[in-house]
């Protein structure tokens, strides 16, 4: 859902940002297992003003908003105030929710698919999104949670014996339960290279760049691109204090943030191209007098709870604020869930993607032959 904020070319946006459920490299916490973030957009500085949050503060006797710690009761006395800020600021949103043990097995897999190191797979098998998602949709049904532990252990310990035992148990247990016999002999022949040459594949130690925020940081990029529109420029961005993150994540953002990727069409291959949407860096700031990060606070905290099954609209201030948030032109939400799907066989996809123009300039495009299958399937 979500569409832009009317833009032209003079537009500048503000943005502000935070997270929930962040256990850092520990993908295993019982009681945060959906990593989140949320992002607000206003083409008003909302810090300028804190007379508003001084008067939301003094209404629910805080010294700061935040939604985890106000009960709905309180959240209720201030939730039609805030609605009406929010829209009189014309408020965007862009959210992120990741499923943290899905975050690893698709670690495992890129680990695994990496064309560039990994001599035994090719290159249209690592760079197309829909061939990651068919294979870490499949592995995560291979592996139950104590394997999906057993390998993230393994790989924060770089232990190159337990990752060989781990693959080889993998490739076994594909051998006697996958159907498809050509997803097979491409899943094993990477990890039997992998086998071979543990110390490749693990050339680098685990780092921050493994913990599911940075994945949540291109999902979010690519959110703000979407609804803030081609004509807006973003020329201040904060984000709430991040101490173990919080470098990482502005150097990531440095690198990524004017870069627009395949995220939104499954069968793209990874052609990004470069935009000139953020005019600003990512700032690491305190929320206490930021009313934009107290504001977004407060709004993840609803959208989440929602979201998780563990708060259903109520004709009541709180339902207002979350009805107003879940309008189709008002939010964008960018997760990576697990989904079973399976659209085409292994093998299909494979031959449409050899006769690409992902191989060959002069070869109908991916999209347009996917298309064709599509059509020639529904005519059948």
């Amino acid at each position: 859902m979500g569409s832009t904020i009317h833009t032209n070319e003079s537009t500048r946006l503000y943005a502000w940002s935070d997270e929930s459920g962040n256990s850092g490299l520990n993908l295993f916490d019982p009681d945060q297992p959906i990593f989140w973030s949320g992002t607000l957009l206003s083409p008003s500085d909302l810090d300028r003003d804190l007379s508003h949050l001084q008067k939301w503060k003094a209404a629910v006797q805080a010294d700061k908003l935040h939604g985890k710690l106000l009960s709905f009761d309180l959240l209720n006395k201030i939730s039609l105030p805030i609605r009406d800020y929010l829209d009189l600021n014309e408020c965007r949103f862009v959210f992120t929710r990741i499923d943290k043990e899905f975050h690893a097995i698709a670690t495992l897999v890129a680990l695994l698919f990496d064309s560039e190191i990994n001599t035994a797979v090719e290159p249209f098998h690592d760079y197309v999104p829909i061939f990651r998602k068919q294979i870490v949709n499949d592995v995560i049904q291979l592996c139950s949670r104590r394997d999906r532990r057993r390998f993230w252990d393994s790989y924060r310990a770089r232990d190159l014996n337990q990752i060989c035992d781990f693959l080889l148990t993998l490739e076994l247990r594909a051998s006697e339960t996958w159907p498809d016999q050509r997803e097979v002999e491409v899943f094993c022949e990477a990890c039997r290279w992998a086998r071979s040459y543990p110390r490749l594949i693990m050339e680098s130690g685990m780092s921050n760049q493994d913990s599911p925020n940075l994945r949540a940081l291109i999902l979010l990029i690519d959110g703000v691109q979407k609804i803030a529109g081609d004509q807006a420029k973003i020329v201040r961005f904060r984000h709430d204090e991040q101490p173990e993150f919080g470098e990482t994540l502005a150097a990531d953002f440095k690198v990524l943030k004017n870069v627009r990727g395949p995220l939104g069409n499954l069968y793209a291959a990874m052609q990004p191209r470069t935009l000139e949407l953020f005019d600003c860096e990512l700032e690491m700031v305190s929320s206490k007098t930021s009313p934009g990060l107290q504001l977004i606070d407060v709004v993840l905290y609803l959208m989440s709870r929602h979201l998780n099954g563990l708060y259903a609209p109520r004709k009541d201030a709180c339902g207002t604020l979350l009805d107003y948030l879940r309008s189709e032109d008002r939010a964008i939400i960018n997760q990576i869930l697990y989904t079973p799907q399976k659209d085409f066989d292994f093998e299909e996809l494979e031959s449409i993607a050899l006769r690409s123009s992902l191989f060959d300039s002069k070869a109908p495009s991916f999209d347009s032959l996917i298309q064709d299958e599509l059509s020639r399937r529904t005519n059948l």
